[in-house]
């Protein structure tokens, strides 16, 4: 910048000495140096700031926040509404991952059908809590586990007459399930039929009200969420009967197939961090789970 002023002020004294008198060569060549320094200085604040813009796009931005819509049923104690809010294990444990993620996720119950099909079609949707399986694997991207139990078919046990030795033996009686459960899929790939044995509706606490009155004579659920729902109906635990462990299973929290990847990695992180520093299991005693082994 400097050798580029005195450059200019050379060349306009050779000129101004060939064209003009002594004295106003003293006072253009003052007028035409500052001239020149000015033009300069305009270039050069031009060129710096077509720089600065230039480096400005060239830098990262600033991540747009992400927003996790997290979505299941009613299920006791893993997420469940009460006194207006959203509230379980599975809630709790998903709060602190979001706070360590430094993910937003706005919290929502439906019905289970609906709720899939939104985390199955619509981006950035998370739903809990999903049972693996092979199609699921497909569907969504699994992080977890999360929770395991078994999947367990319940009588009444006044019901002597109700023996089973096998799934099969289950086929002459109602069974009811939650639609669109893993349980509910299930049943029906191996053999019963929605109408005839099987009885699918949208909620459990109504599946256990009908085993009471008789209108169904097996319910299938997993054995520490029936023991729950038992106890928050007001109903005794000495009532009813494990007919038949069914399945043990574990389940996932599910990432719908249109979010990120990266958010996807920075979940799986967090689960292992909170299972690691003894977080997640002092939430799962806060809500009756045994801690894991």
């Amino acid at each position: 910048y400097y050798n580029s002023e005195v450059t200019i002020m050379q060349v306009s004294n050779v000129r101004i000495r060939r064209t003009h008198p002594p004295v106003a060569s003293k006072r253009r060549f003052f007028h035409n140096n500052q001239t020149g320094v000015f033009t300069i200085r305009l270039k050069h604040a031009v060129s710096v700031f077509i720089c600065l813009m230039m480096l400005t796009l060239a830098l990262p931005r600033p991540t747009v926040a992400q927003q996790l819509t997290i979505v299941s049923d009613p299920y006791p104690p893993l997420g469940y509404v009460k006194d207006g809010e959203i509230v379980g294990f599975t809630v709790e444990l998903l709060k602190e991952l979001l706070l360590r993620t430094g993910i937003d996720g706005t919290f929502a119950m439906y019905p289970w059908a609906r709720a899939y099909e939104m985390a199955k079609q619509e981006k950035n949707v998370l739903i809990y809590q999903l049972t693996w399986t092979e199609e699921r694997d497909r569907l969504f991207q699994l992080v977890g586990p999360v929770v395991g139990d078994t999947d367990t078919l319940w009588k009444l046990k006044k019901r002597e007459d109700i023996v089973l030795d096998s799934l099969d033996d289950a086929k002459q009686y109602r069974v009811g399930v939650v639609r669109d459960y893993f349980v509910h899929q299930y049943l029906l790939e191996h053999g019963f039929e929605e109408g005839k044995n099987l009885e699918p509706i949208h909620d459990d606490d109504l599946n256990i009200k009908k085993l009471v009155s008789g209108r169904i004579d097996l319910m299938f659920l997993a054995e520490f969420i029936f023991r729950y729902r038992i106890k928050e109906l007001g109903l005794s635990n000495d009532d009813f009967e494990n007919a038949l462990p069914v399945i043990s299973n574990e389940g996932y929290l599910g990432f719908s197939r249109q979010t990120s990847p990266n958010i996807v990695a920075r979940f799986e992180r967090a689960l292992e961090e909170v299972k690691a520093d003894g977080t997640y299991d002092a939430i799962r005693e806060r809500y009756g789970l045994s801690a894991t082994k």
